[in-house]
């Protein structure tokens, strides 16, 4: 089983030692249980085993079958892999579950032999294909519970005689057609789940002789029509589960209580509106929102200023819960209940990470067993830009069982499906790594803005522990596109103030700096001189280039105005973007660009022109460059870390040859990082004006883009994260040993001493000449095959 420490007692009975570590976890669960009865109290056999929550990370022994008394296995909470020994068929098993674990492959037939079963646990593992029809055989199964794997079909006709069945769960899977008709059999069954099926519309199935049902979960089944009468009359029913489905009609006026009734999301032809506000209006109306989801209030260093994200952790849970900010006017209202979490005051419904190295704003999440919806009832009117915050806290990067966890939910906007079946660690590969979902053109138009996530019964529900499942959020940034920030009038005024003053501040250094210039002599040409070389253009020179800003010369959108194709008297094609002047991301990426990109010179960066600042227009003008010339240019993150590397050393990685050994480039800088040498890259003409620690961080992101595993290179939005000091930069730097067999430099270093050789026995061609001038690794590929087939070689 993988256990690298074993040790029995068989004298008690007990197990000493068992594990991958000397010390087993805590929580770990290790136990044998022998009946000493046999032959007048003189014999023990082992008849119980438990090996629970220790990660085992091997197989299942087929030789337990050397064991004829042993009735119950428990080895839930591992890493096991394989599947289901052959040997276990011919055991008198009553109980067996492997919960939390590996297994893959399709259920073996060979259960079905097992008739002493009354207990069969297979639920989050990786089994596939369709449930096996010789299951049926088993007869006294009481417990047979399939969910959160990847079965597929329909279920097997010869299910129909589990006349004992009491428990029967298999939501997230794949399968197909209509629930069986045969479920109606099973009369002592007290809770089933079904969710997911992909199946025609069908009619609510016929359950009206399950007097037993206490959980009744029809899940996203696409089920019609109206939900019978006799539901409402099931006096044990404790949690009736039917959302996502395409029922109509009216819920009764039950007497009993209902917390645990959740008709919801397509049921009955309607959305949940957010909680009605009697005598309500808006004294002020708010253009951004900053909620930092399961957290207190925090002050977020975003933009070179401080950002105030609201704080909801005093917002308790429970199975309706509504909360609302009377002076800020945004609120929540979570919904559903968490099953078999055992917790009669339902408490889980905020998620904290104690140790981390991430931003505090994802440190804290919130999180819900059914519907989580953020609202704000007094926002302007217009386009917004919503980012959603995200970090997976509750499952681990480990070689435990918390790392086989699998969230799943649905993200709605405005009432728009915009994700579906989302998984964070789908898009960040790690647990416990940010990811920010940006949703561009957001438009709110009644001065309300809800968000909403939903679980859809999907991923899984027991890891780490029971009750561990359902959307969950770390923050949300709520943004105009038009406007600057604020909570009401006073607040546009100051921002407004604000940019004004920075504008003002700018042109005076512009004007200083220009008049020196001009005393030392160094413009050559008259003030009124118009041309490309001038870097300042008129809003008259931008509208005959453009056609009068023509919607048939535009060429795109970005996230601060549109783009338009337009060209100069002398013929040179440019590229115009239109900021708007009454945005503070506008304004701030004007004069960003400007500062930037003017003083940053670079083959793969595109040229800036000038600028047009007149009245209340602020127009950028670009070199133009054709469609897929730039992403010809600039490939993955890989590629954007190569040319950083470039600017910092003011070297080029496709001329520049170290004279230690290094085959380029980015192989000297890997070695400077191993050696812990890094500032030796900074280009010495910068001399003293070098800012140490922010040259330091630029290069560590540079060559976490530029890793050789894929997988651990970050995204776009978290290299500015990391740029900007809002996510710590993970120390990745390669041992030795691995540094050594990079493949991307051992290839080229043996191409070069191969070179080399054949070169000094005289054997190489005498037309090849000269040496290896320049090695490209700008593709990122690892393959030494590719790296010499695509890499440009120049001798």
């Amino acid at each position: 089983m993988g256990s690298t420490y074993w040790k029995l007692n068989s004298t008690s009975c007990t197990i000493e030692m068992v594990g991958v570590t000397p010390e087993p976890p805590v929580e770990s669960d290790r136990k044998l249980y022998c009946d000493c009865s046999y032959e007048s109290n003189t014999v023990c056999h082992v008849v119980n085993m438990t090996l629970k929550r220790l990660s085992l990370p091997g197989v299942l022994p087929p030789q337990l079958v050397k064991l004829p008394y042993l009735r119950n296995i428990d080895f839930a909470y591992n890493l096991l892999n394989g599947t289901i020994p052959k040997e276990w068929a011919s055991m008198n098993l009553t109980s067996i579950s492997l919960v939390v674990n590996r297994l893959s492959g399709e259920i073996p037939e060979y259960l079905g032999n097992i008739t002493t079963l009354t207990y069969l646990m297979l639920e989050a593992n990786q089994f596939t294909g369709v449930v096996p029809p010789k299951l049926g055989n088993l007869i006294n199964l009481q417990t047979l519970v399939l969910s959160s794997n990847q079965l597929t079909g329909s279920l097997p006709v010869t299910l129909a005689g589990l006349h004992n069945l009491q428990d029967f769960r298999i939501n997230d899977n794949n399968f197909t057609g209509t629930i069986p008709n045969f479920i109606q059999n099973w009369t002592f069954l007290q809770r089933l789940r079904i969710s997911d099926i992909i199946s025609p519309s069908q009619s609510f199935p016929s359950l009206e002789n399950l007097q037993s049902m206490a959980t009744l979960v029809l899940r996203n089944c696409n089920l019609t029509g109206k939900i019978p009468p006799y539901i409402w009359t099931m006096t044990n029913l404790e949690m009736l589960d039917v959302s996502f489905n395409k029922l109509i009609g009216e819920i009764p006026d039950i007497t009993k209580e209902a917390e645990n009734v959740f008709i919801s999301k397509s049921s009955f032809g309607r959305e949940e509106p957010v909680p009605c506000l009697e005598n309500f209006s808006c004294q002020q109306y708010s253009s951004c929102l900053h909620i930092n989801s399961g957290g207190q209030d925090l002050k977020v260093k975003e933009n070179k200023g401080d950002t105030l994200y609201f704080g909801d952790v005093s917002v308790e849970g429970g199975t309706a819960t509504d909360y609302y900010s009377n002076s800020d006017h945004w609120g929540l209202s979570s919904s559903g209940d968490f099953m078999d979490d055992f917790s009669g005051q339902n408490i889980r419904y905020t998620a904290s990470l104690t140790s981390s190295n991430m931003s505090e704003l994802y440190t804290n999440a919130r999180k819900s067993p059914l519907s989580l919806t953020y609202f704000h009832n007094c926002m302007e009117n217009g386009n917004y830009t919503v980012n959603l915050h995200f970090a997976e806290i509750e499952f681990t990067n480990d070689n435990t069982f918390r790392s086989l966890g699998k969230r799943i939910f649905d993200i709605y906007i405005q009432e728009q499906l915009i994700q579906k079946d989302f998984n964070i660690e789908r898009e960040t590969i790690y647990a416990q790594k940010p990811w920010v979902l940006p949703i561009h053109n957001v438009s709110v138009s009644n001065n309300i803005l809800e968000i909403r996530f939903y679980w859809a019964g999907k991923g899984t529900t027991r890891i780490p522990d029971m009750g561990y499942y359902g959307p969950l959020v770390s923050a949300l940034s709520v943004i105009s596109d038009s406007k600057p920030c604020s909570d009401g009038d006073g607040g546009n005024k100051g921002t407004v103030y604000k940019i004004v003053a920075i504008g003002v501040a700018v042109l005076c250094l512009v004007l200083i700096v220009a008049g020196i210039i001009w005393w030392k002599g160094y413009f050559r040409r008259k003030l009124q001189r118009k041309d490309i070389q001038a870097g300042t253009y008129s809003l008259e020179q931008m509208r005959a280039a453009t056609n009068d800003f023509c919607f048939a010369n535009k060429i795109g959108e970005g996230g601060f105005g549109p783009v338009y194709k337009g060209q100069l008297p002398d013929g040179t094609v440019i590229a115009v973007k239109q900021l708007s002047s009454m945005s503070r991301q506008g304004n701030r990426e004007f004069l960003n660009e400007i500062g930037l990109i003017s003083c940053v010179q670079h083959p793969n960066l595109v040229k800036l022109y000038g600028s047009c600042v007149e009245g209340d227009q602020l127009l950028l003008i670009y070199e133009y460059m054709e469609n897929n010339n730039l992403a010809r240019a600039l490939f993955d993150v890989y590629s954007f870390g190569v040319v950083t590397l470039e600017i910092v050393t003011g070297k080029s990685n496709n001329n520049y040859v170290p004279n230690d050994g290094a085959v380029c480039l980015l192989d000297w800088a890997c070695q400077l990082q191993k050696n812990g040498n890094l500032m030796e890259l900074v280009d010495e003409r910068l001399g003293s004006k070098v800012n140490e620690r922010e040259a330091e961080t630029v290069i560590k992101v540079a060559l976490l883009c530029t890793n050789a595993s894929p997988s651990l290179r970050p995204t776009m939005s978290e290299v500015v994260n990391m740029l900007e000091g809002q996510v710590a930069i993970p120390d990745v730097i390669p041992e030795p040993s691995s540094y050594f067999e990079d493949l991307r430099f051992k290839a080229l270093r043996d191409f070069g001493q191969h070179w080399s050789r054949q070169s000094l026995s005289g054997s190489q061609n005498q037309s090849s000449g000269t040496t290896v001038n320049a090695i490209s690794l700008e593709s990122g590929n690892t393959s030494a095959d590719s790296i010499m087939a695509e890499s440009a070689l120049k001798f």
